[in-house]
């Protein structure tokens, strides 16, 4: 806001907001409203539609000839669409619309003319055999489906058949769609000449060529073949041609050496399916003479077809023998090397198991360092040993009481030999420390000496020496150590093999005088 000579102004801004008419061009050329181009089939076809506003319209462009179809939608005030090559089918009325909040829609409609040469529709679905009879009255109608634009003209319609001058009539008639018609004709079959080919031509372009056949005599089977496929058995199978516009059906039949004899009837499926016949079982190596014809109510065809074949012949015995062997020694070789592998795959799954368990158990004996075992060791064997070696000084006092505690020196070689065998009853292994007891007693009495199995040291703690090897006549590696003498372990005692024996001073000789 401003004063100027005693006034007051404001400065105010407006949006204006509009939508304006479409603005439709064809091919670069912008065109009226409701105006029509013309176009050639194969031409391209460029479409924009303009549309200003405010704010930004949304614009579509359509299709609308029966078919309703959108070629085009954007919110944008232009739109472009292009066909590279326009066909019949692209010929219509179009529309390009624009739209925007509070406004009514804005519309232009524009055509598309264009020109199509005449040709066939759909050649697929085009019937082009007939049959017919032959006389003075007889006509055959044809339809022929057509795309053109503009609409055929019947002047320019012409058949050529196997008469010249043929006195043939035509008309166009419209099917739904604007550019496709029918162009039908009346076609005289006098008598028999008139049947043959005629080809239909607009404007002396070729169009369609259809053919008319007699009606009365059905054309030849084609590929009339057969095989024998097993012992015994046989195949045939042909092509059905024209029925001669009546229904059709095959008759088979066969050479008896004598005459033809009639084994099957068979119904058409429809001109050039394959017919299929498999016959019941025959002789075995005999060859048989087959023909067969065409029919259909009126007459049969003028020519019927043969065919010789062989039926295959069954296997020789030997042949079945020595098949039958092979498959045989084949299954028991399968069978053989199955089981081979089956127990080498135990053998070698026992042999991991025992190696894993020898490994385990190894593992755990090397980790444990304070395992505890006990020894056998009769005190009283030892007293009297004692008493008779003379073996206690005066130097050493006298321990009377049962709970003291003797020390086995081991020398413990290996792991394996530290077992003591377990298949070794346990009377065999305490007869066997009884003995081992009292020969190192006699042994030591004998010398007059202290025994070299049981010391003193300055401790006044007695040693024996304890062996715990492996007796040589037990060949298995795998057995655990057993503990003997867990039924009564008061004539047990404990035994630590973290320790070693003191090494037991000479006494000197004044006092072994003494």
């Amino acid at each position: 806001m401003y004063e100027h000579n005693h006034r007051q102004k404001w400065n105010i801004s407006l949006d204006v907001q509009y939508l304006d008419n479409p603005v439709v061009s064809v091919n670069d050329e912008v065109g009226k409203p409701h105006y029509e181009v013309q176009i050639r089939e194969g031409d391209e076809l460029r479409l924009s539609c303009y549309v200003r506003g405010n704010p930004v319209p949304n614009i579509t462009l359509s299709k609308d000839n029966g078919d309703f179809r959108i070629l085009q939608s954007n919110r944008s005030d232009r739109i472009n669409h292009t066909i590279d090559s326009s066909q019949c089918s692209d010929m219509g009325t179009y529309k390009c619309t624009g739209t925007s909040a509070g406004f009514t829609k804005r519309e232009q409609t524009f055509g598309i003319n264009v020109t199509c040469k005449v040709r066939i529709d759909n050649p697929f679905t085009m019937k082009t055999l007939y049959g017919s009879k032959s006389g003075q009255d007889v006509k055959v109608i044809v339809a022929v489906p057509v795309i053109a634009n503009p609409p055929p003209q019947k002047s320019f319609i012409t058949w050529f058949g196997p008469m010249t001058n043929l006195p043939f009539i035509s008309n166009v008639s419209q099917q739904d769609i604007p550019y496709k018609y029918w162009i039908n004709s009346s076609l005289p079959i006098f008598d028999q000449s008139y049947f043959g080919n005629y080809n239909l031509k607009y404007n002396m372009t070729d169009v369609i060529t259809i053919t008319i056949n007699a009606e009365d005599v059905p054309q030849v089977p084609s590929n009339f073949t057969g095989y024998s496929y097993a012992s015994g058995y046989i195949n045939l199978r042909w092509v059905s041609g024209f029925d001669g516009g009546k229904p059709q059906y095959f008759i088979l039949s066969k050479n008896d050496g004598l005459e033809w004899v009639e084994v099957a009837n068979i119904s058409d499926p429809g001109e050039g399916k394959v017919v299929i016949f498999e016959s019941k079982r025959l002789n075995a190596g005999q060859q048989y003479w087959y023909q067969l014809k065409s029919c259909n109510i009126i007459n049969c065809s003028k020519e019927s077809l043969e065919v010789k074949i062989t039926v295959k012949a069954e296997p020789t015995q030997s042949f079945l023998q020595n098949k039958t062997f092979v498959v045989g020694v084949s299954s028991a070789v399968v069978i053989l090397l199955l089981i081979i592998a089956f127990v080498s795959i135990i053998l070698k799954r026992k042999t991991a198991l025992n190696r894993q368990y020898n490994q385990q158990e190894g593992e755990e004996i090397a980790d444990q360092p304070d395992v505890v075992l006990y020894a056998v060791v009769d005190k009283s064997a030892l007293i009297e040993n004692q008493n008779k070696a003379d073996l206690v000084t005066e130097d050493v006092p006298e321990k009377n009481d049962d709970s003291d505690t003797l020390y086995a020196v081991v020398e413990k070689k290996t792991t394996t030999e530290a077992k003591p065998s377990a298949t070794k009853t346990e009377s065999e292994q305490k007869n066997n420390s009884k003995k081992e007891r009292q020969e190192g007693a006699t042994a030591a009495e004998a010398t007059g000496a202290s025994a070299t199995s049981r010391n003193m040291n300055q401790d006044e703690l007695i040693y024996i020496d304890v062996d715990f090897a492996k007796k040589p006549e037990n060949q298995d590696k795998n057995e655990k150590p057993k503990i003997h003498g867990e039924e009564d372990r008061t004539e047990y005692t404990f035994v630590d093999f973290s320790k070693k024996a003191p090494v037991v001073k000479e006494k000197p000789k004044k006092e072994e005088e003494k």
